[in-house]
C-alpha cells in the first residue's frame, strides 16, 4: 500500500518539500522524483526551482494575495458627477 505525501508528512509540509528537493538532487529528474515523493512532476519542479532561486526559505508557504478591491472614487469627483 502506497502512502500519499499528506499521510507521510501530515503536519510538516516544509520537511516534505526539503525531501523533494533532496531526492531530486540525487535523481536529477522530475519524473523519477515524483513517484518517490508521491506527488506530480510539476510540483517537484515548482519546489526545486524555488529552492534554486531563493534558497531554503522559499520552501515556506508564500502569503496569499489579497483579493483586489476597486478603488473608491474621490468624494469630490463623485459630488461633481451628481451635482
Amino acid at each position: 500500500m502506497e502512502l500519499t505525501s499528506q499521510q507521510v508528512y501530515p503536519t510538516n509540509p516544509i520537511h516534505a518539500r526539503k525531501r523533494i528537493v533532496h531526492i531530486d538532487q540525487q535523481t536529477q529528474n522530475y519524473c523519477k522524483t515524483a513517484p518517490r515523493c508521491h506527488t506530480s512532476p510539476q510540483r517537484v519542479r515548482k519546489w526545486v526551482k524555488r529552492d534554486q532561486q531563493y534558497g531554503e526559505q522559499a520552501l515556506h508557504n508564500l502569503p496569499k494575495t489579497q483579493k483586489r478591491q476597486p478603488r473608491k472614487t474621490d468624494p469630490d469627483i463623485e459630488q461633481h458627477r451628481l451635482g
